[in-house]
């Protein structure tokens, strides 16, 4: 079922249940969402999230939460030129440290609409860079980057803080990194 077709519209129920879609349990997945009666719980089907071209679409016809959803696409595509501009993409961007042993901490620092992925070498911040939730992106590119930076004297990653934020909810991300900074766990 379509998006807008859906959260306007109303359904029954062989139960008894009649009322606005939107009123109906709804169980959330990546890309839909499953719908069921809220009385008895029988599933009514899926609706995908609407793409950006019916956003705009149903903007386009008057509807108030397409219009308010268009808002959100155009501050979040800011806020996505925003992160491609602020990320760290050569070694030489990172603040040189001369210790013998670099033992690397990832952290974030959240601010009113934008956290910040820290990259701190022994106490000394290297970078920031703001960074989206629910994506390892970041730590995938910095991670080359740290080892050309500082070869074998990077001796330890803690990613865990900001592990927490980069990997959300999704299923297998927190094994993803952990692998991925296996042999610089301390």
């Amino acid at each position: 079922m379509e998006y807008f077709e859906w959260n306007n519209g109303s359904s029954k129920c062989k139960c008894g249940w009649n009322g606005p879609n939107t009123d109906m349990d709804c169980e959330q997945f990546d890309e839909l969402f499953e719908i069921f009666c809220p009385k008895c719980g029988k599933k009514f089907g899926l609706v995908s999230y609407p793409s950006e071209r019916q956003v705009v679409a149903a903007a386009s016809k008057g509807d108030k939460e397409a219009k308010k959803m268009q808002k959100d696409i155009k501050k979040q595509k800011n806020y996505a030129k925003l992160v491609t501009e602020s990320q760290i993409r050569k070694a030489s961007d990172l603040v040189d440290i001369s210790d013998e042993s670099i033992h690397i901490d990832l952290t974030l620092e959240e601010e009113s609409v934008e956290t910040w992925l820290i990259v701190l070498a022994n106490g000394i911040e290297l970078g920031r860079e703001r960074c989206f939730f629910e994506s390892t992106e970041p730590a995938e590119r910095l991670l080359p980057l740290l080892e050309e930076k500082f070869g074998s004297r990077l001796k330890t990653i803690r990613w865990e803080s900001a592990g927490i934020y980069l990997c959300g909810d999704a299923r297998g991300a927190g094994g993803a990194l952990q692998n991925l900074f296996r042999r610089y766990q301390g």
